[in-house]
């Protein structure tokens, strides 16, 4: 991991010296997943801040839905039952409307993840059924054993000690 901030860290520096927007936006979008996967909420959240206004004054309206979908994730991190779900959908909506496909199966495994902290199994397990619907449309598969691990905590949730073969199936 601290190489992996080493690393983006000189990105950004490179992008910021060579002063092309379009590179400043992605350097910093994905320091900010960087810091999001490595669960750095609050660093994240000063970074897509920072992303999305520069996106919107650069006309990059690419990082600034991505940006405002991550936003949402982190504010349903802090608090499940928050509006961040909704604007994660929101925006999740108006990225697949766009086209793009790319981290798709993230996503839902991140909305899979929102509803099991929400205490919702049903809908986690729609955003699992997406997400391995993704996966099997596009082939990406970065993100498969997330969706197999969240299956499996749903069916628990939802089933209790009932849904342990199948969980445990999930989690081979």
């Amino acid at each position: 991991p601290e190489r992996a901030v080493r690393y983006s860290n000189k990105g950004i520096a490179l992008g910021l010296r060579v002063s092309i927007p379009m590179t400043i936006a992605q350097t910093t979008g994905m320091y900010g997943i960087l810091t999001l996967t490595q669960r750095k909420c609050a660093v994240a959240e000063k970074y897509w801040n920072w992303t999305i206004g520069y996106a919107a004054e650069h006309g990059f309206p690419y990082w600034q839905t991505l940006g405002k979908l991550l936003k949402g994730r982190l504010i349903a991190a802090r608090d499940p039952d928050s509006t961040g779900i909704a604007q994660f959908d929101g925006y999740l909506g108006i990225y697949l409307a766009s086209g793009a496909r790319i981290g798709v199966p993230w996503f839902y495994s991140m909305r899979a993840e929102m509803f099991l902290t929400r205490g919702d199994p049903e809908e986690g397990l729609r955003s699992i059924d997406d997400g391995f619907g993704t996966i099997r449309q596009t082939n990406e598969c970065s993100h498969e054993a997330e969706l197999h691990r969240l299956h499996g905590e749903l069916l628990l949730l939802r089933d209790g000690g009932n849904g342990a073969d199948a969980a445990r199936d999930c989690f081979r």
